[in-house]
């Protein structure tokens, strides 16, 4: 269960508030979360429950304003107001030079990112539709910027210099089922999709359950866990070109996937939408079982302030595995070595530098755990790395990735 970070204003919440609460609850095994906003509660809540979990609100002063919204919430997941996404289908002539939603000056990062932190971006739109895309795109071509696609913010740190050019929040919604296939818009949250196969009684993408971040920033990366990678069911991905000023639609081959990652981190192609081809759940109390499972193994992950793994872990079939050897037998799993086991192997949870800390809940997660610089957690990472070649001659690669930095 989640507790929330509003304190109402008694005497007791005075003596003991909620993380202190959250962190008493914790010591005797409870599982317990500390979320600061209903954002992040409800958003908590979309990524971890399904159909049929019960959700009990209790607590005082403004708690009763958070069932609506969380009611609110949970119906757009079930039934989205949105139509079937038709952004992939626009004709390239209509698209024109022009500026995509509203554009703000010096727009802080930090307020758009998982990570929060982050310096302000010289140019910020948010776009709704993939006319709105191609229209920022071509506003930052135009004035010879450079653009970035941003989609939850997670999985990624902002330089505390900020961006020079123009952030482009992909925003865009809508979802449908054509057989066996779901066609799925860039913007939407990767959990949505999750959970609107489940819904469909569309097996494949369960592995997948509760990693945050759209759907885009899925494809972009790569993204995966439990031996299962967002490509893994993919059958075809449309962007758009800004060099080219047109749109255009990818294979799977075509897009050259390997471990976290993907052609269009090589070129300045946006994702727009994509086509998952899933199989019909034949079995929904084994994936039910499954997604119970990861909602465990997640809920020992940190959540708050943070963007998600940093580190690859290590594939045995790379150059790398000539040290395999070398690491511990526990760190060894399959076909790879489990960066967050030789970091932890190390004694390095917790370790701090300014307001980053490498999490004491898992080792493969930097937190910011107080007003946090991306200078910091950059520090964090170089002192990983080097205690990780030091002891095990392995040399650690990042996976969020790096905005801003020259």
């Amino acid at each position: 269960f989640g507790v929330a970070g509003r304190d109402s204003v008694n005497q007791q919440a005075r003596v003991l508030p909620s993380q202190r609460i959250v962190e008493s609850l914790k010591k005797q095994k409870i599982n317990a979360v500390f979320l600061e906003t209903f954002d992040e509660i409800t958003d908590y809540l979309l990524r971890e429950t399904q159909k049929g979990d019960v959700i009990l609100v209790m607590g005082a002063g403004d708690i009763n304003a958070l069932t609506p919204l969380l009611i609110k919430k949970l119906k757009n997941r079930e039934n989205p107001p949105n139509p079937p996404y038709q952004g992939g289908h626009q004709t390239p002539s209509l698209i024109r030079e022009g500026r995509g939603g509203l554009l703000k000056n010096n727009e802080s990062l930090s307020r758009h990112t998982q990570f929060q932190i982050g310096g302000p971006a010289r140019f910020f739109c948010v776009a709704r539709t993939s006319v709105e895309i191609a229209q920022a795109a071509l506003f930052a071509k135009s004035k010879k910027l450079p653009f970035f696609i941003l989609g939850k913010g997670t999985n990624t740190l902002v330089s505390d210099n900020g961006f020079p050019g123009l952030v482009i929040e992909n925003n865009t919604k809508g979802i449908e089922k054509q057989g066996r296939e779901i066609i799925c818009a860039s913007g939407e949250k990767l959990s949505f999709l999750v959970n609107f196969a489940l819904k469909n009684k569309l097996a494949g993408l369960e592995s997948l359950f509760g990693i945050p971040g759209t759907v885009g920033g899925a494809i972009f990366g790569n993204a995966g866990a439990f031996g299962a990678s967002a490509s893994d069911h993919l059958l075809w991905v449309k962007f758009y070109d800004p060099a080219k000023n047109k749109i255009v639609k990818f294979t799977k081959k075509q897009c050259a996937f390997s471990y976290r990652e993907s052609i269009f981190k090589k070129n300045q192609g946006i994702i727009l939408e994509a086509g998952f081809g899933l199989a019909p759940d034949r079995d929904s109390r084994a994936i039910q079982e499954k997604v119970a499972k990861i909602k465990a193994v997640r809920s020992r992950h940190p959540y708050q302030n943070c963007a998600g793994s940093v580190f690859k872990n290590i594939l045995m079939k790379d150059r790398q595995s000539l040290n395999a050897s070398k690491a511990p037998a526990a760190c060894r799993q399959r076909d790879e070595i489990k960066v967050a086991c030789l970091i932890e192997n190390l004694g390095l949870k917790g370790k701090t530098i300014g307001g980053a800390q490498i999490s004491g809940k898992h080792a493969n997660f930097i937190v910011n755990k107080k007003n946090a610089k991306a200078r910091d957690v950059l520090a964090l990472i170089a002192f990983a790395q080097e205690k990780v070649y030091k002891e095990y001659g392995i040399v650690l690669e990042t996976e969020i990735q790096m905005v801003g930095f020259k």
